[in-house]
């Protein structure tokens, strides 16, 4: 008798614990998605209120990146001037450069003429 008792002492604590456990998870279930529900609202809540805000810092940002690249733009354009300028007045050094030694070359090719018709011939 005593070993019935025991066995059935056994089961319905056994009973017991399983059915404390799952009310342990069924409460830490609802008390979790209940949780999880009201953070869902209040993050869609705060989202709502603070849409405008956020789109209008948005904005903002999007504006100071736009006179960002227009200043790099116009910066990189002064300095593509500057180049180009540089370019140009070297190119035209070089070409009064060369005109000069074409100059000289006629006037040497000239002077070596003179000098040959000048130069009396010894005749044998």
């Amino acid at each position: 008798l005593k070993f019935c008792e025991a066995c059935l002492f056994r089961r319905s604590f056994a009973r017991w614990q399983d059915q404390h456990a799952q009310e342990k998870r069924n409460k830490l279930t609802a008390s979790t998605f209940h949780a999880s529900v009201l953070t869902h609202r209040a993050w869609y809540g705060w989202l709502t209120e603070a849409s405008p805000g956020i789109e209008a810092v948005r904005v903002a940002r999007h504006e100071q990146q736009t006179l960002r690249s227009a200043r790099v733009a116009l910066r990189v354009f002064a300095e593509w001037r500057i180049v180009t300028r540089r370019l140009a007045t070297n190119k035209r050094v070089a070409s009064e450069k060369n005109a000069l030694f074409v100059k000289v070359g006629v006037w040497l090719e000239e002077m070596r003429g003179d000098l040959e018709l000048s130069t009396p011939e010894t005749g044998s």
